[in-house]
């Protein structure tokens, strides 16, 4: 029987067999943004690249699954008004658990006497308003599971 891993975040679940592993993504456990892998996948993928794992109601065509994680839409808000507000300080790296960004953009902001934090800011509010555009799961895929640092 094939068996199948997912990841949610940094964390990686597995071996599941694949009649579980098909009940997981119709209870919702497993959402279309987590990556999952199994022996004859090359590496691993967004599970909404499969959509023939979901399970289907023969009468009708589902919606599609949406993406609902209070934790993701708190965290992209939360490190938007931060970019906007306070972003020379790199404070919405921080928030984002990016440090070595967060250190350069408030090492360049105090070590040029905040010359350097008219740039800082001014990359801040770009990023700032970016991630306020995103949707929660193209904010989670790309700052918490691929971890982009810059824009």
């Amino acid at each position: 029987m094939k068996e199948w891993y997912y990841a949610k975040g940094q964390q990686q679940f597995g071996p599941i067999p694949e009649d579980r592993f098909r009940a997981m993504l119709g209870e919702g456990v497993i959402l279309p943004s987590d990556l999952i892998w199994s022996a004859d996948l090359p590496d691993w993928q967004p599970a909404r690249h499969f959509p023939e794992l979901f399970p289907r109601d023969s009468t009708r065509n589902p919606p599609a699954i949406p993406f609902r994680d209070q934790n993701v839409a708190n965290t992209r808000l939360a490190a938007g008004i931060c970019a906007i507000v306070a972003g020379s300080f790199g404070v919405h790296k921080f928030v984002l658990g990016m440090t070595t960004p967060g250190v350069i953009m408030l090492v360049v902001s105090i070590a040029t006497c905040f010359v350097g934090g008219i740039v800082m800011h001014v990359i801040a509010i770009v990023e700032g308003i970016k991630y306020l555009l995103m949707s929660d799961e193209e904010f989670h895929q790309t700052y918490m599971v691929e971890k982009k640092e810059w824009f």
